[in-house]
């Protein structure tokens, strides 16, 4: 679920450059699941079985503490799933669609 919200955080926090951004989070998927196991078998062989989960544990609460700092507070404040598009709304059969929500200042 970490990855999925990721994902999406990175969407619409860099709409022009998403590409590249999903690029860097792949990286870090990849150097992750390439050094877990390297690291995590380090801890386990100075610190023993019982001691890697409050390492690893207290790994997992600093890097929360983190991401509560790091993540801005207006993507909780979204109203529709697509912030960086404008939505048109029709009020009634015989009105003229209107052009409401969030509108991106690199649009004309």
């Amino acid at each position: 679920m970490v990855a999925t919200a990721s994902y999406s955080i990175v969407t619409i926090e860099f709409p022009n450059q998403r590409e590249v951004y999903i690029g860097y989070c792949q990286t870090s998927v990849g150097l992750g699941l390439l050094m877990g196991p390297v690291i995590g078998t380090t801890i386990y062989k100075f610190a023993k079985y019982e001691l890697t989960f409050y390492i690893l544990g207290a790994v997992l609460i600093c890097s929360l503490g983190v991401a509560i700092w790091l993540l801005p507070n207006r993507i909780n404040k979204y109203t529709n799933d697509k912030p960086n598009e404008i939505v048109l709304e029709q009020t009634g059969a015989n009105s003229k669609p209107s052009i409401s929500g969030h509108r991106p200042q690199d649009l004309a």
